[in-house]
């Protein structure tokens, strides 16, 4: 057997592995009820977080060292994060994305709005309806 065929055998039998171990979680979790399948999502969301982080890090071939320099959050925070050990902050979150240019759709979104709004032609003022405070309606009733 060829060390790349091992490692594909390893990989499926690990896969099924997985597969099966989750299965059962997720069986669990349907027998306990709604509040365990939420903390499952909830566990679901934050792993799918962290291995986007992980994934991207990798991608751009960056050590947790140089992580930790671009973004300011301490190399044994990120080690701990990784390893799911340690849950991070939306501020940490945020600036360990900031630094691997991860754009999720809300900034993304955001930045778009601005990018659209500021090519759309002025909005004429007979278009526009401000509504008056309640002192300038008495005033403008009693006139």
């Amino acid at each position: 057997m060829s060390k790349d065929s091992y490692y594909r055998a390893m990989r499926s039998k690990q896969s099924a592995r997985f597969e099966d171990f989750y299965g059962e979680l997720e069986a669990e979790a349907q027998a306990e009820g709604a509040a365990a399948i939420r903390d499952l999502r909830a566990k679901e969301f934050k792993y799918a977080l962290i291995n986007t982080l992980v994934t991207r890090r990798r991608d751009l071939k960056l050590t947790q060292e140089n992580l930790a320099a671009r973004s300011g959050v301490a190399q044994t925070e990120i080690s701990r994060i990784e390893r799911g050990r340690k849950s991070p902050t939306m501020d940490t979150f945020s600036r360990l994305a900031s630094a691997l240019a991860i754009d999720f759709w809300p900034a993304a979104d955001i930045r778009s709005r601005a990018a659209a709004a500021a090519k759309a032609p002025p909005t004429r003022a007979s278009n526009v309806r401000v509504a008056k405070r309640p002192a300038e309606r008495s005033r403008a009733s009693s006139v």
